[in-house]
């Protein structure tokens, strides 16, 4: 089975031959990097973005969705939010799960979840101060 790669727009992936269970291999670092371009740049009031879940443990299958963890200012309800940084940050083809918060709603004790992933998420991107 011979691994190829194949452009699509800025995003590399790899691919095989004989493709399993439907699925395309990415490179990681890639997804990661689009992803914090594409609500950087729509969002630039974004204050972090964290890769948290499965994908940041580094125990994730080929099939596994990316969690991130959005923290931005905003007066938006919640699933607008959502919705929003959703949109903007579509690759096609890679599942993806958006949660995003206020700094406050982190800092009033967003439930125990929060916890684990500020504790044990992987920084994608801090805006400046």
């Amino acid at each position: 089975m011979q691994l190829r790669c194949v452009k699509d727009g800025d995003l590399k992936r790899y691919t095989t031959d004989k493709i399993v269970g439907g699925g395309v291999a990415v490179d990681p670092k890639a997804v990661e990097d689009q992803v914090v371009e594409r609500i950087v740049t729509h969002f630039p009031e974004v204050e972090r973005i964290i890769l948290f879940g499965s994908r940041a443990r580094g125990d994730a299958r080929p099939d596994s969705d990316w969690d991130f963890l959005i923290i931005m200012p905003s007066q938006e309800r919640t699933i607008r939010r959502g919705i929003a940084i959703r949109q903007a940050a579509r690759i096609r083809g890679i599942p993806m799960d958006f949660l995003v918060r206020t700094p406050s709603e982190i800092q009033e004790g967003f439930p125990m979840m929060a916890n684990n992933i500020l504790n044990e998420g992987k920084i994608l991107y801090e805006r400046p101060r």
